[in-house]
């Protein structure tokens, strides 16, 4: 869109300009609208997720940024390390993958076999997964390798021209690889100064008549700028970096993570630009641009790739602090980094084959002793090979892969579940301790889980997970209403938990000694001033005696709950219980507040009492509380998305509005036919 506003800004066409503009709006606005039904949920839900900020006061008075977003450190915990953005054209740069098979890639020419041998070490098994990876992100599963063929071309338009649609691409990629840094970036003051260097590159070269000295000073320049940046800007971890600003001020960018994938945008960005280069070529080939794009893209990848030793690379890892600490010796450790500059080296003369088989389909070109077409071709399967053979290296043979039969779904029963399920004393959660609890994807089919997985948990509750739950803390778990507790074996049972099974394969079960009910009537209610006590305060006090509240949260209510002892004819009774809809039968001497063992949220989840709505408050940071007043009523919970019904009504006049200008540009089609 920036090249068509300058495009009519310099050619005084702002006409058509603005009818493209117009048209553009309103067929991506209908798009848009047609789909919102689904898209204004999740926008909302993103409010109260770990995407969406944090109550807490701590938090928000430490870093202003965490009331709408995510916290910094999480936001950049997948970011690509600075030598990272060289494996867009070296594709094994930092390593390849986290674990490398070194006796497939080196041989007996590795370093680390070599070291072995020496150090009389028989077993090379482990030579089969070696952590080679030393770039930015906890692992790597590949490279973010683009081609160094749209490489090639790219630098080829360039030595004919530069024009304004380059400078919005060339920009376009250099911001990207800038953000994709997260954690690992430059200082704003470091980054306002790169942001200038192409511009200045270009002025640099561009005093030069001669296309192959004037590349090569530009090329020098950006270069040279670009690593005594690095070598001055040295210490991000301690300075206000690019992502930081962009986290603080960019509407919606603190609700993602892993920075690292805006590398994938170059998958877009470098073949366009590599396009525009070979259009720029046929308009006027020249066997000499040919020779410079080549002799130039060779000699940085010569220059970075087989000298990155001796211009400041490490080749060292954050991943590297764990090896040592696990007790890896100083001789391993110097091997590893020799076998990480090996593949490097090996990758480098692989992107070197590539782009030298580029430049000769170019070379038979210019010369005619191919065509148009078999260039074309030429180039394509060139660069389409390239990639394959790259990811067929990368993931495994479809033989391995690709199962005879599909999965079934329900998954079968495991064990400790099928054990379990024989408990009728329901409902109540388990929390599945003998696997990753918070990262388990396994779906809750059969229990409910007070675990799993979601990249978007609501926030409180995964505050909780932090500050508690991990811990198993008990009145948590009691507040949670988790019955049983699974484990390794040699795990020592929770407090308040009874070992009472081993399972076949090996999971042991802890079954608390009290049953715990899924909702009750607090006694007593502790009103805090800040949200943030009432999470620290957890475990303080008995979780069913003792309802903690933040007074905010307090000062909303219209009847406040009495603060006494329960008589004997109060209690609650759970009707029913599905996923949209709990019914509880309760009884009350006086106004209580009712603590439902359910996970707050306000949007979607409203309730009622006797049919007349009334409101529900977080108790116990995470939990939902009704005040119910004196006698016997049943209390509704039930969910419902008034932003879906909403969205759904704005779908339909998206989708209405789609086809009727469709309908409109195939009737005015038709009429200038006839």
């Amino acid at each position: 869109e920036a090249f068509w506003f300058l495009r009519a800004w310099s050619e005084r066409q702002w006409k058509s300009y603005v009818v493209q503009l117009l048209v553009l709006i309103t067929t991506s606005g209908l798009g848009v609208l047609s789909q919102i039904s689904s898209l204004l949920p999740y926008y909302e839900y993103g409010k109260y997720s770990i995407r969406g900020g944090s109550e807490l006061e701590r938090e928000v008075e430490k870093l202003p940024s965490l009331r709408t977003g995510l916290d910094r450190e999480y936001a950049q915990s997948y970011s690509a390390a600075r030598a990272e953005v060289w494996t867009l054209i070296i594709p094994d740069f930092v390593g390849g993958t986290s674990q490398e098979d070194l006796t497939r890639r080196l041989g007996k020419n590795s370093a680390l076999y070599t070291a072995l041998r020496s150090q009389g070490v028989e077993a090379l098994q482990i030579l089969r997964a070696v952590p080679t990876y030393w770039g930015g992100s906890p692992f790597s599963a590949g490279s973010f390798y683009v081609g160094v063929v749209w490489f090639l071309l790219a630098l080829l338009g360039w030595l004919y021209k530069v024009d304004k649609m380059d400078w919005i691409l060339i920009y376009a990629t250099w911001i990207s690889i800038l953000l994709c840094l997260g954690a690992y970036g430059y200082s704003l003051w470091a980054s306002l100064i790169l942001l200038v260097l192409p511009g200045l590159a270009y002025w640099g070269g561009r005093r030069l008549s001669h296309p192959l000295w004037r590349a090569v000073v530009s090329a020098g320049i950006f270069l040279g700028g670009w690593g005594a940046i690095s070598l001055i800007d040295d210490d991000p971890a301690n300075s206000y970096k690019l992502t930081d600003w962009v986290l603080d001020y960019f509407p919606f960018y603190n609700k993602f993570r892993a920075p690292s994938t805006w590398l994938v945008v170059m998958g877009f960005l470098f073949p366009w630009m590599g396009l525009r280069g070979i259009v720029r070529f046929l308009e006027n080939p020249q066997l000499k641009m040919v020779g410079y794009a080549a002799a130039i893209g060779g000699g940085i990848l010569v220059v970075v790739g087989w000298g990155a030793p001796w211009i400041g690379f490490s080749f060292e890892g954050a991943g590297d602090a764990e090896l040592q600490r696990q007790g890896l010796p100083a001789w391993f450790m110097d091997a590893l980094r020799e076998d990480r500059i090996q593949i490097a080296r090996q990758s480098t003369l692989r992107s070197l084959l590539w782009l030298g088989m580029g430049s000769l389909v170019l070379f038979l070109f210019v010369r005619r002793y191919i065509n148009l077409t078999v260039g074309g071709v030429g180039l394509a399967c060139i660069a389409l090979l390239d990639g394959w053979l790259l990811n067929a290296a990368y993931f495994p043979r479809k033989e391995i892969y690709v199962r005879e039969r599909e999965i079934v779904m329900p998954p079968p029963k495991e064990p400790y579940e099928e054990f379990i399920l024989a408990d009728t004393l329901r409902p109540f959660r388990v929390l599945p301790f003998h696997t990753n609890p918070f990262t388990d994807a396994r779906p809750g089919v059969y229990l409910e889980n007070a675990g799993g997985y979601h990249p978007a948990k609501i926030k409180r509750y995964q505050q909780l997970i932090e500050t508690h739950l991990s811990r198993l803390q008990p009145e948590v778990l009691k507040m949670l209403s988790i019955r049983y507790v699974t484990a390794r074996p040699g795990t020592p049972a929770p407090t308040g938990y009874d070992s009472i099974a081993q399972t076949a394969d090996g999971v042991v079960i802890f079954r608390s000694a009290n049953p715990t009910p899924i909702a009750w009537l607090s006694p007593f209610v502790k009103v805090f001033p800040r949200v943030d006590q009432t999470l620290d305060s957890l475990g303080k006090y008995p979780a069913h005696k003792v309802a903690l509240v933040a007074e905010k949260d307090w000062r909303n209510l219209s009847l406040l709950p009495s603060q006494a002892e329960l008589d004997s004819v109060e209690g609650v009774v759970c009707i029913s219980r599905e996923f949209d809809k709990i019914v509880y039968e309760v009884r009350a001497s006086r106004p209580r507040l009712l603590v439902c063992s359910e996970v707050y949220y306000p949007p979607d989840w409203k309730a009622s009492i006797d049919d007349k709505e009334t409101k529900i408050i977080p108790v116990n940071f995470v939990l939902r509380g009704v005040v119910v007043p004196e006698g016997k009523h049943k209390v509704y919970l039930e969910c419902k998305s008034l932003m879906h019904e909403k969205g759904k009504q704005l779908s339909l006049l998206g989708s209405v509005g789609a086809w009727t200008l469709i309908v409109i540009v195939g009737i005015l089609s038709l009429w200038r036919r006839l």
